[in-house]
């Protein structure tokens, strides 16, 4: 068996952009997310697919519907070897088509410079007029896409595959991979902060052995969430204030519907604002927001209350929506101020670049860059201040002020070393970061946590690492949330339920399942997790019983501490067993299963008894309830061995003596030493079974409360 885990990075190895992680174990190869390099063009924006054998692929598992890591999925399946499956979840699907159709619609984009070779011609592509995909291309993809929710399990092969929550945008997750007992957490973007429209990521309870993490921001660490609001809004009104226009560059979709509800906010309790206007320039507007409406339940605690107040938030009050810059430009020729906001959010072409140039050359007007900007891109130059802007077919200086407050939901330095320690994962490969930030963020992340292992391989660059392999017993349903893992450095370790802020060891009851897999859960969850049919078998025995019902309840009080007397004929003992006592006749009624069996026997033993004794005997066998521990476990125990024996040749104290048949008809001697849970017999088997009756009995008694 090969225990080596062969990661190799086709996209975003030091860099941000065309995100792509190829990875190998055996016969199982998988591949996370397959995007497009924003600040390249044609097939120089794609992963480099050539470097491994695409045909070996079995799945592909999208985080979520930016293009950086979504972009190059309908390439891969149309123009590619590929056919494996690909998962992600609805929301990113409904997400994607919209952008794809998008992408595919427009025929041309204004030329990207490309920061490897600003004279090279061959690099003045069309980055959505390149031809990579088509409409049809586009349709086929959607066929091809299968869909997973937040915390469903899948198995493709021997792998499985899970997802949880990665905030950032709607329906982002982390993928949670098991390859032949190896986890792997991948977790695309992520975001640890709680906004308006989005919860933060999840951190999954699970021992994982190597963690495939985003760097977006090396170790920088965000402005508090509040500040940074209030920053952007004063920065916004100090350009309206001074008669400017603002210009808002973000993505089509996701960082937009956040900054969309800051403004509308701020604009609803502010009147002398109302006449300012917002123009939102998009062509998936209204399309995209019915997405966001539809999985309202994915979204944030405010979003999910407004609804719930009859309100929706998304219906903009203050917002106009423009599906062209055409719709809009007498109001950005004229004077007055307003509010533009359009994609693409790094000013690498289409109607951000084109706003761009007609605010660009007055004062007044400002830009304000809301999100990530990756080198190469218009975006991270204006960060610069330069004197002057190379745009490719004309060169101009800019006078518009320019700031950056970021909205970006990527975890900084603080939030990914919180999430690293609270998984003790041992082994960090980074991706998705600069080149400088990362390695920034590989020597804070091994001084701070000197037990890290952390790689930050290049493009192409494979890292390979060895496990040993390890078995695992998944819990689903209620069991995974009443359980926690003790010892994260031991898989399969000890469990603990939580009580309130205590840990108490319990023996808990549970159902395996096994069919592919081997899963433990609670009886009750299994049918809402399996297709698995339950059937209970309730039994019922009728005995003659001349007595009162409250003389054989105080004889199981000797055996049993919770034994109750609903009324003159009706019982319950342990919840396990129900005594009715119609007339003369004594009905017994229970629920067929290991442990209401055991107690139904024992009751049962002691009806016959009470029924065929006389009246002394009838005296003996109501003990006292308060015996004491020890002579409660030896009289328990000497009525299951009578039971499965017979009277005992004899007896002294706690020393009982047996004269038994063994399988050949043999007679055996035993002596049972009940005081030091001793069996001493020259047969081994008899010797067994009557250790296994007595452990039998006190494991029973003890997780029922039996007094022993």
């Amino acid at each position: 068996m090969d225990d080596r885990v062969r990661i190799t990075v086709l996209g975003a190895g030091c860099e941000v952009g065309r995100s792509c992680v190829y990875v190998e174990r055996e016969n199982s190869c998988l591949m996370f997310d397959c995007g497009l390099h924003p600040a390249l063009s044609g097939v120089g924006a794609l992963p480099v697919f050539e470097a491994v054998d695409i045909s070996k692929v079995q799945v592909c598992l999208v985080t979520h519907f930016h293009l950086d890591h979504c972009g190059a999925v309908p390439y891969l399946l149309s123009k590619t070897k590929f056919n494996g499956r690909i998962l992600m979840t609805p929301a990113t699907k409904s997400i994607c088509h919209l952008l794809w159709t998008d992408y595919a619609r427009m025929e041309q984009l204004l030329t990207v410079k490309t920061i490897f070779n600003d004279d090279d011609e061959s690099m003045d592509e069309l980055v959505c007029g390149s031809g990579l995909y088509s409409f049809e291309d586009v349709e086929h993809a959607l066929d091809r896409i299968e869909t997973i929710d937040f915390h469903q399990e899948i198995t493709v092969n021997d792998m499985k595959i899970s997802c949880y929550r990665a905030g950032h945008v709607l329906g982002a997750c982390m993928f949670l991979i098991e390859i032949g007992g190896v986890r792997i957490l991948y977790t695309g973007d992520y975001s640890m902060e709680k906004d308006r429209h989005l919860p933060s990521a999840e951190i999954p309870l699970t021992n994982v052995h190597l963690l495939i993490s985003e760097s977006t921001y090396g170790i920088r660490v965000h402005e508090e969430r509040s500040q940074r609001e209030m920053r952007f809004l004063h920065v916004v009104m100090d350009i309206i204030m001074r008669n400017g226009k603002c210009l808002l560059p973000v993505f089509a979709l996701g960082r937009s519907q956040e900054i969309l509800l800051i403004l509308d906010d701020y604009w609803e309790n502010n009147k002398q604002l109302h006449n300012v206007p917002i123009f939102y320039i998009s062509p998936l507007a209204s399309k995209s927001l019915k997405v966001y409406e539809t999985f309202v339940g994915q979204c944030g605690e405010y979003i999910k209350q407004s609804v719930y107040n009859g309100f929706n938030p998304f219906n903009f009050k203050f917002v106009r929506y423009a599906r062209s810059i055409k719709q809009i430009r007498n109001y950005l020729l004229r004077d007055g101020p307003c509010i533009i906001m359009t994609s693409p959010g790094m000013l690498q072409g289409g109607p951000s670049l084109e706003v761009f140039e007609l605010l660009c050359p007055d004062n007044r007007n400002g830009v304000v860059l809301t999100g990530y900007a990756v080198k190469g891109t218009l975006a991270d130059e204006l960060k610069k201040d330069p004197e002057l802007i190379n745009l490719g077919t004309k060169v101009i200086k800019p006078r518009c002020s320019v700031e950056q407050i970021s909205f970006s939901a990527h975890a900084d330095y603080n939030q990914t070393k919180g999430f690293i320690k609270k998984l003790s994962v041992p082994n960090v490969i980074l991706v998705h970061g600069e080149r400088n930030e990362m390695k920034r963020m590989k020597d804070k992340l091994e001084e701070d946590i000197p037990q890290l292992t952390v790689f930050m391989p290049e493009v192409l660059q494979e890292v390979t690492l060895t496990f040993t392999p390890q078995c695992f017993i998944d819990t689903i349903g209620s069991l995974s949330s009443d359980l926690q893992l003790l010892d994260s450095t031991t898989l399969g370790g000890v469990f603990s339920v939580l009580d309130g802020n205590k840990e108490i060891d319990e023996v808990v009851s549970a159902v395996l399942l096994k069919d592919k897999d081997e899963r433990i859960i609670y009886s009750d969850d299994v049918k809402e997790f399996d297709n698995l049919s339950i059937n209970a078998l309730n039994q019922k025995m009728f005995f003659t019983f001349p007595h009162k019902l409250e003389y054989l309840v105080k004889a199981l009080k000797s055996v049993y501490n919770k034994v109750e007397l609903i009324s003159e004929n009706e019982a319950n003992v342990l919840d396990q067993v129900k005594l009715y006592k119609p007339n003369n006749q004594l009905l017994l009624t229970w629920e067929s299963g290991p442990v209401s069996d055991f107690i139904a026997d024992s009751i049962i033993l002691m009806v016959i008894k009470l029924v065929t004794s006389n009246d002394s005997v009838m005296e003996e066998v109501k003990v006292n309830s308060s015996m004491n521990i020890e002579e409660s476990f030896l009289k328990f125990t000497e009525i299951q061995l009578l039971q499965k024996f017979g009277t005992s040749l004899e007896k002294d104290d706690r020393i009982l003596k047996y004269k038994l048949k063994d399988d050949e008809l043999k007679e055996v001697y035993l002596t049972i030493n009940l005081g030091l849970r001793e069996v001493m017999s020259e047969d081994e088997k008899i010797k067994r079974n009557i250790m296994d009756i007595i452990n039998h009995c006190k494991q029973h008694t003890t997780s029922n409360h039996i007094l022993i």
